[in-house]
């Protein structure tokens, strides 16, 4: 709770009717007080909704602590806003709409804000970051507002049951996605595991190749027997010798006949 409105929580707990109203009407009139939880639940303040003179009062106030400019204008019988009313609901419309999406559209924004220029727009704008209620930036080339942050609100009644649901929705989809996390990495180990069996297993069999192979050297016999020899074309050179023997002889033989003769 911020100091201003704790001042004006503190009044309101000291009044009733129509100066309790007043209380709430300098309340939407500050310029740095854009949360209203503590002041609505003050005894003297909800009473006011219960008076048919100053139930307005109170139902302005539900509109400046938990809606937008758009309820006010489809609301029947609410006081007329001051310049500074109608600026600060602006600026938590704005907070409202960047609550639900973290980037805006100028369209959407000129439409919530009944506003008729984009000057007028982002003069509106640059107010809401001025009073840190939102941080962004303008984008004029795509017209767009993207934001990084907006303030909190309050949360009307039933709305933390709401609040609920979605956390705990949140929560179901993180346990399946941490499941379906696990799940991968574990396959992803066994199919890591198998490779790397398959590997050893190829390289278990590319030793056993080896050995064989290497046996199966070891044990062939020399080519065409001990002591014989094989020139290029597979000729046994060991028995060349006796051929070309043999056919000296027979020639020496032919020569001496011829003589004789």
């Amino acid at each position: 709770m911020t100091d201003s409105l704790k001042r004006f929580v503190l009044l309101a707990k000291g009044a009733k009717g129509a100066a309790a109203k007043m209380v709430v009407q300098q309340a939407l009139e500050a310029p740095d007080v854009h949360v209203f939880g503590e002041l609505i639940e003050v005894p003297s303040v909800k009473e006011l909704n219960n008076s048919a003179d100053h139930a307005s009062a109170y139902q302005l106030l539900e509109i400046f602590t938990y809606g937008t400019y758009a309820d006010y204008k489809s609301s029947q019988g609410l006081p007329n806003l001051s310049e500074n009313q109608l600026l600060k609901l602006r600026l938590l419309t704005i907070v409202a709409l960047g609550s639900e999406n973290k980037t805006v559209p100028y369209k959407q924004l000129l439409e919530a804000l009944d506003l008729s220029s984009l000057r007028q727009l982002e003069d509106t704008i640059i107010e809401a970051i001025y009073r840190k209620l939102i941080g962004g930036k303008l984008d004029q080339k795509n017209q767009l507002l993207t934001l990084d942050f907006v303030i909190g609100r309050d949360l009307r009644p039933g709305d933390m049951d709401k609040m609920l649901a979605t956390m705990t929705n949140w929560c179901s989809n993180c346990e399946r996605l941490l499941k379906d996390m696990e799940d991968k990495m574990k396959y992803a180990d066994e199919c890591k595991a198998a490779d790397i069996k398959q590997e050893e297993d190829i390289l278990k069999e590319i030793e056993n190749l080896k050995s064989v192979l290497k046996a199966a050297d070891k044990e062939t016999p020399t080519r065409g027997g001990m002591g014989e020899d094989f020139d290029e074309q597979g000729q046994n050179m060991s028995r060349a010798p006796k051929r070309h023997m043999s056919s000296s002889l027979h020639h020496s033989h032919s020569e001496w006949k011829s003589g004789r003769s």
